[in-house]
């Protein structure tokens, strides 16, 4: 994908970054080769995102293989509430796909946030891709809850509501970083881009980051 590149050499940086040499439990889900029932060690991985998250603790890190990842556990997937934890791709966006396979019919999104006031929240080096939502945040809802989103690929979402194709961010403090929003689709949006609704604003929000034919891919 055009454009892109870049992030995998960014994303490399912060593999090795601050965040990752948190304390904590690592967990790791790998499509190919796991099974839910595993207990998400290295040489037992989940199948599934969510099954690895919904073990984790406060200051864990997830980490994802390559691969696509569809289906029941890796759409949907929602971040718990009360403690912050890193959920990050093994080798970044162009390698590690969720697909959301969302329509009309069975609307469907990547990552779920709500009431999240921990400043260690983490989504790193994903492409988000196929969400669907008949409200707003094809790809990621972020509802009063404190996130960083780095090295992301935000890319063919779409929403039917007023709220945003590719995101919809509600009341909440969120850093974006070094991610590309790309070719999402937004029917009832009124305002092209952006809508700002008691965000709170820092200076680096949107640091490095790229909309790219972008249909009113978000709404804040």
């Amino acid at each position: 994908m055009k454009n892109t590149t870049w992030l995998l050499i960014i994303w490399t940086v912060f593999l090795f970054g601050v965040h990752l040499s948190a304390s904590g439990e690592v967990y790791y889900v790998d499509t190919s080769t796991g099974s839910d029932s595993n207990d998400g060690s290295l040489a037992g991985p989940k199948a599934t995102i969510q099954a690895a998250v919904d073990i984790a603790s406060s200051g864990d890190t997830v980490i994802v293989a390559d691969g696509t990842y569809t289906g029941f556990g890796n759409r949907d997937i929602y971040l718990p509430e009360t403690f912050g934890i890193t959920v990050r791709s093994a080798g970044g966006p162009d390698g590690c796909i969720i697909n959301c396979q969302g329509s009309s019919a069975q609307p469907h999104r990547g990552f779920y946030l709500q009431g999240n006031t921990e400043p260690d929240m983490f989504i790193d080096g994903f492409t988000i891709t196929g969400g669907y939502s008949d409200y707003g945040g094809g790809a990621i809802a972020c509802l009063s809850s404190v996130v960083t989103i780095s090295n992301c690929i935000i890319s063919a979402n779409s929403a039917v509501g007023a709220f945003g194709g590719g995101l919809y961010i509600y009341d909440s403090d969120v850093d974006m970083v070094n991610c590309v929003i790309e070719g999402n689709y937004c029917r009832a949006c009124p305002k092209f881009g952006y809508f700002a609704e008691q965000v709170v604003w820092q200076l680096d929000w949107w640091c490095g980051c790229w909309f790219i034919r972008d249909y009113l891919g978000v709404w804040l």
